[in-house]
């Protein structure tokens, strides 16, 4: 019955969930696209990936925008202004002329 079972499972998980569109977008896909998109473009602005009101700070990184940091190696202080991809949580910025705001995908 455990091999029946683990099998079951793993057919479930690695094989209909793993081909399944959406998980694509469960799984922040949308996030990893953003992170490519930063790291493939410049901008004479300077980038703010907004997260949602309501976020907290790990590190000075708003936990929602972790993934895209890790994604973009932009963790540290001195990776974020080499890359000008920096991390705030939505009202702490203000777009202006100078300043780009890009808001997390969901």
């Amino acid at each position: 019955m455990l091999i029946v079972l683990t099998a079951y499972e793993y057919d479930l998980l690695f094989n209909k969930f793993a081909a399944s569109p959406e998980m694509h977008t469960a799984y922040s896909y949308p996030q990893r696209a953003l992170a490519q998109s930063l790291d493939t473009s410049t901008s004479a602005k300077r980038r703010f990936v907004i997260s949602p009101r309501g976020d907290t700070l790990a590190h000075g990184i708003p936990i929602f925008a972790q993934g895209i940091a890790y994604l973009t190696h932009t963790l540290s202080p001195a990776e974020q202004e080499a890359k000008n991809i920096h991390y705030a949580i939505e009202g702490g910025v203000v777009a202006s002329d100078s300043v780009e705001l890009i808001p997390i995908p969901w």
